[in-house]
């Protein structure tokens, strides 16, 4: 049992949160919550946003990935 567990904590993985945008300019007060809570409890992860060209967005602490608008809903 010991070599099965010292072979899982040697593996490692890469561990990124994604979070989905759609074309709306504002967060809702839910998402703003969910924002806040994401990074209090995830924050040591990498954080990506997946934006429409479109839409400006800056969040700090987030990579932002764009894709085209109509990707988005």
């Amino acid at each position: 049992m010991t070599i099965l567990s010292r072979r899982f904590r040697e593996a490692s993985k890469t561990v990124a949160v994604v979070v989905p945008l759609s074309l709306q300019e504002t967060l809702t007060p839910e998402e703003q919550i969910s924002l806040r809570h994401l990074v209090h409890f995830l924050g040591r992860y990498d954080k990506y946003m997946v934006a429409p060209q479109s839409l400006a967005v800056d969040y700090p602490g987030f990579a932002i990935k764009r894709f085209p608008d109509r990707f988005f809903g």
